[in-house]
């Protein structure tokens, strides 16, 4: 570990002083000096040219912002690098084509670092094999097969479920700064989204992303509006309005029921302290998709891995286990696309597997007849896995949808590990013989 430098420390809080009581040029003085002193942090050409852009000096504030994206983009701080040079771009349109330029191989290596599977699993797009137009009546020994269409290359990377630990969440990343918080950032869950993509398509990417700064409170959307838009927080924090009220940081996604079929946000996010973000429309994303096979693997495994931890941790089935275990079991899931107007569970019919909605909705309908749709982080079939038998609804998707698949037979041999959770399972067991089965989580 780096020992502090006083003279370093004391030269930062003059520079905060200073940008406070607005001495600019002082202000670039001590960001040239500290750049001199640490010739490989990149903030400091980045804080140079927020002072040049406070002073009216747009082509010199650009080249101090540009100077930041490469460097940001060399040490695979990708979201860095975008948003340093959509900022260069307004300032000066003439330099465009450093989008093109910023190349992601560094942020690759340290996220596959971070997390070795992503090598195989990012090598291909998601190959999921298209549903048939037309089903003909199966057997109950066709239906497993009828039920999803998928090839077996295709293996959500979960092994490094995100389940809104406070203990990650409470860094504060814009406060403390050091080269290798990058490990920390290739391991969340909007990494890929900058680290896997083709040169090409991330350029695509960026070109079209919307950069979003704003103040401590602003609402970035409410519970109810259009969900139109994917957000990459690249620096500050959002709040999002929910039971648990988790506060997410840089590397974090959010806004995802975009990618669901949802056509309304669910939930309010808050501003806390000061935000910046890449906002990508679900009109770009679906743009590039056929330029980039392995952007609905990224997107995917993002929306995944968020939803799981959600479902997971809100999940009755769940309850007695400890963050690690609740990521063990995470990895008993199996991605799944559903074959549209296809029953994943079915009135009267034998079921044995549990159901998290990814992408798209399922809808529900109960032994009085009653429909619900239910959405991205939805849960379907807790009965099946608790008590496995005849079930007492169908959920079927619409138009199809990608799922997380848990069976009873996984879930048992988990069980069979930890007994605390065998135990509560037993009581869920004798809970749910005894009354309705439990209800799906919208």
């Amino acid at each position: 570990m780096l020992r502090p430098n006083p003279k370093l420390n004391a030269l930062k809080d003059e520079l905060e002083k200073a940008l406070a009581s607005n001495k600019l040029p002082r202000a670039l003085e001590i960001a040239r000096e500290l750049e001199r002193a640490e010739p490989g942090e990149s903030r400091w050409p980045q804080k140079a040219g927020d002072v040049l852009r406070r002073q009216n000096k747009p082509r010199e504030a650009a080249a101090e912002f540009e100077r930041a994206a490469r460097a940001w983009a060399a040490q695979g701080f990708m979201a860095r690098a975008i948003a340093m040079a959509k900022t260069v771009i307004t300032l000066d349109p003439t330099r465009q084509a450093l989008l093109t330029e910023l190349d992601p191989s560094v942020a690759r290596l340290e996220h596959r670092k971070a997390r070795p599977e992503a090598a195989a699993v990012h090598g291909a797009g998601l190959t999921l094999a298209e549903a048939a137009p037309e089903l003909a009546p199966a057997s109950d020994a066709e239906e497993d097969e009828i039920r999803f269409v998928i090839e077996p290359s295709a293996v959500l990377d979960l092994s490094e479920i995100t389940l809104l630990d406070t203990d990650l969440l409470s860094v504060a990343s814009h406060e403390v700064h050091v080269p290798r918080e990058i490990d920390r950032l290739a391991s969340l869950p909007g990494f890929p989204l900058f680290a896997e993509l083709p040169q090409e398509a991330l350029a695509l990417l960026a070109d079209g992303a919307e950069l979003l700064e704003l103040e401590d409170g602003a609402a970035v959307f409410r519970r109810g509006e259009h969900a139109d838009a994917l957000y990459a927080i690249v620096e500050g924090a959002v709040r999002v309005d929910v039971p648990s009220r988790p506060v997410l940081r840089e590397g974090e996604l959010f806004g995802e029921a975009c990618l669901s079929g949802s056509a309304k946000r669910t939930a309010d996010v808050f501003v806390e302290g000061k935000l910046v973000a890449l906002r990508f429309s679900r009109v770009l994303l679906d743009r590039i998709a056929p330029q980039a096979p392995t952007l609905e693997r990224v997107l995917v495994e993002a929306l995944g891995r968020r939803v799981l931890a959600s479902a997971i941790a809100s999940s009755k089935v769940f309850a007695p286990l400890s963050a690690a275990e609740r990521r063990e079991a995470g990895l008993l899931f199996d991605l799944r696309r559903a074959v549209p107007r296809f029953p994943l569970l079915s009135k009267g019919k034998t079921s044995d597997a549990l159901y998290v909605v990814i992408s798209d909705e399922l809808e529900v309908e109960d032994a009085s007849g009653k429909k619900q749709l239910v959405g991205a982080g939805g849960v379907v079939g807790e009965k099946a896995v608790v008590s496995p038998g005849p079930s007492d609804v169908t959920a079927l998707a619409p138009r199809g949808a990608i799922v997380l698949q848990l069976t009873a037979a996984k879930l048992a041999k988990l069980a069979a590990m930890r007994p605390a959770l065998g135990k509560h399972l037993a009581s869920l067991r004798i809970e749910t013989n005894a009354g309705p089965q439990l209800a799906a989580v919208s």
